[in-house]
């Protein structure tokens, strides 16, 4: 009786995973989007790798950019670049929309169905953006560029040989977009 009961919870667990839904809010509206992707930063920074997301909303999507923050004066502000593995370069621009909570600075950039249409097909390689700072010591501020690169990093621990060292982002902004 006992192994049955946890083959029904782990069964359970299981598929509350996989039919869980995740979201991103804006103001006080959410939206469907694909897991948190930990993308490795390829310069050092005092606080980690940026983590994104991508959500669906009625007009095509939104690109959620995140990273720890050392001060509250440092933001990821500029125009962000996402390079495709098929070579394509999507170019967002910053219109301001972003928080600093919890540390952490975050900007939602907006993509466009033509974008999400080639993000369906090709997976995210890289993305460049800027940490901005303004601490007093700039006239006018600072902005810094960064990049990362799809590659879940070292932490990351797979005992199962066919398990890929990058998200497949493609195919979950395909499945999030196609629902």
């Amino acid at each position: 009786m006992g192994n049955k009961i946890f083959i029904i919870s782990v069964f359970l667990l299981f598929h509350l995973k996989i039919n869980a839904q995740n979201y991103i809010y804006k103001g006080d509206k959410k939206y469907e989007c694909t897991d948190t992707w930990n993308f490795s930063l390829n310069a050092s920074y005092w606080t980690g790798d940026p983590k994104i997301t991508v959500a669906k909303n009625s007009k095509g999507g939104y690109l959620m950019i995140s990273i720890n923050v050392p001060f509250k004066s440092d933001s990821i502000r500029g125009t962000l670049t996402i390079i495709l593995e098929d070579g394509t370069i999507i170019k967002c621009l910053d219109k301001g929309v972003r928080d600093y909570v919890d540390r952490t600075s975050v900007n939602l950039y907006t993509l466009t169905t033509s974008e999400i249409e080639s993000m369906k097909f090709s997976r995210i390689s890289k993305i460049r953006f800027n940490i901005y700072r303004n601490n007093g010591v700039y006239e006018k501020g600072e902005y810094t560029p960064y990049t990362a690169n799809n590659h879940k990093g070292s932490l990351f621990v797979s005992f199962n040989s066919d398990d890929k060292d990058y998200y497949d982002t493609d195919f979950e902004i395909y499945n999030l977009f196609d629902e």
